[in-house]
């Protein structure tokens, strides 16, 4: 879920680990020399998806490659399987208060348009199931950086 770290936490992870970090968001950017709220003004959600799933593909099968991936991308068919693909999927649960303190002041983000407490929720009603079906869930309530890098470092070496 957007807010919830996976930014910050895949970044350090990856250094912990010794990986090569991949922010499938900014990978999209760079290919399609767009932003992302661009590319969902002048293409649609729909391509955006198509986008993820493409670029997703690109990294399945590669060796020592940590993807943060947008909150959506696990919801398009296949994605988990292509995720899985690229290594052990870990999913970052936040509380709906922390993604809301996270979120409070992000604009540009093309899924928080309304009400933003309303949004979260109805975006964590969606895609909780899914998000439920990763290797590995971590609470990341109450927990610093270090230790959710920490975990993730502890899962990732486990998972080899």
């Amino acid at each position: 879920m957007m807010g919830s770290g996976k930014t910050t936490v895949g970044r350090e992870a990856a250094r912990a680990l010794g990986y090569r970090f991949v922010d499938l968001d900014k990978a999209i950017e760079r290919s399609s020399g767009q932003t992302v709220p661009e590319i969902f003004e002048k293409h649609g959600e729909n391509h955006f998806r198509l986008l993820e799933t493409r670029t997703l593909a690109e990294f399945a099968g590669a060796n020592r490659v940590l993807v943060s991936a947008g909150g959506g991308a696990p919801l398009a068919d296949g994605n988990i399987e292509l995720m899985r693909r690229i290594g052990t999927v870990v999913y970052l649960r936040a509380s709906g208060q922390l993604l809301r303190h996270r979120l409070g002041g992000s604009g540009g983000r093309p899924m928080l348009h309304g009400n933003l407490d309303e949004r979260i929720e109805e975006l964590r009603a969606e895609r909780e199931p899914v998000y439920e079906s990763a290797d590995f869930t971590l609470n990341v309530d109450g927990l610093s950086l270090l230790e959710i890098v920490g975990e993730v470092k502890r899962i990732a070496e486990m998972s080899q």
